[in-house]
């Protein structure tokens, strides 16, 4: 039997992910307005395959560099830490 759970998120505010406090600000915060953020999770082989898409965030965003980076450090390190033993990982 398979199973799919999608879970999809409308963002309506700003951006919130942390960026690096060494370069200079994000102008333009409002580019995430209209994005949608989507978990989909399935069984695959017998373990739970989990994907991550943030639909609408383009390279043409003055933010996708720094926001691709801090979804893939939150997604691949911190949560899978947590998940893994009960902490996040550290920043």
């Amino acid at each position: 039997m398979r199973v799919r759970v999608r879970v999809r998120v409308r963002v309506r505010g700003s951006c919130s992910l942390p960026i690096d406090r060494e370069k200079p600000p994000i102008v333009d915060k409002a580019e995430w307005r209209g994005t949608d953020i989507v978990f989909e999770m399935a069984r695959s082989a017998g373990k739970t395959e989990v994907r991550f898409t943030h639909l609408g965030l383009v390279p043409a965003f003055e933010c996708f560099t720094d926001c691709s980076n801090a979804w893939g450090f939150y997604i691949n390190a911190s949560r899978r830490n947590r998940i893994a033993t009960g902490k996040a990982a550290p920043k």
